[in-house]
């Protein structure tokens, strides 16, 4: 019973998988194909919709057949201790899987925002190139204080590790923190976006990207530089 329910999960999920995609893809060949945020929103779908199958097909498929429980017996050994907390390897792996679900929905959001938010309120590329940065930042602080909380880590002993940190930074890596700095600084400061074209020296070209510590720009003869 339990390999014929298995079965049957299996071939529902698969024709729920290929219907959602063929519609996907019908809706995609009705959209501009010159529109990147257009591509970008619906490839960002694509991706998350082949995992969120993958993943839904492994629990599913385990759960049925007894086995879930037993594998996360299993993996549930002590890796390191972070003072009252033992973390296990179980913990890590429901930890990292929670981070890669939250950046997957992070990313499809950003898309999102390009492709229909932004031109709806007429926000242009390097404002929105901002606001998605911001976004994004927020997101991810917010899902390593859940995957914290997901490996039982105390608050407390996190913030103690963080001035650690501080110290660290301030001794022996004043350069990168400055350069971080600086990146913040351009992102939302609003002097150079994404888009704008800019000469430094001899060199002429547009900024595709603006990171933490460095910003690319390519010529007119497609050559990138950082």
């Amino acid at each position: 019973f339990k390999i014929w329910f298995t079965g049957a999960a299996f071939v529902v999920i698969m024709m729920l998988y290929h219907a959602l995609h063929r519609l996907l893809n019908f809706w995609f060949l009705r959209l501009d194909h010159t529109d990147e945020n257009a591509r970008l929103f619906v490839s960002t779908l694509r991706s998350i919709l082949k995992y969120a199958t993958i993943a839904a097909t492994l629990i599913i498929g385990l759960n049925l057949l007894g086995l879930l429980n037993p594998l996360q017996r299993i993996m549930s050994f002590p890796i390191f201790q972070l003072g009252d907390t033992i973390v296990t390897f179980w913990l890590i792996v429901m930890a990292v899987l929670t981070l890669l679900a939250i950046f997957s929905v992070s990313r499809l959001a950003q898309s999102y925002f390009d492709y229909k938010l932004y031109p709806s309120f007429g926000i242009d590329p390097g404002l929105g190139y901002a606001l998605n940065t911001l976004f994004k930042f927020i997101v991810f602080g917010i899902g390593f204080l859940i995957a914290l909380n997901i490996l039982g880590i105390n608050l407390r002993f996190f913030l103690v590790f963080a001035g650690a940190i501080g110290i660290g930074v301030g001794l022996g890596l004043q350069n990168m923190a400055a350069n971080v700095i600086s990146g913040f600084t351009i992102i939302f400061g609003g002097k150079i976006r994404k888009g704008d074209w800019i000469e430094v020296g001899s060199m002429l070209g547009e900024v595709t990207d603006i990171y933490l510590r460095a910003t690319k720009v390519r010529t007119r003869d497609n050559i990138e530089y950082l």
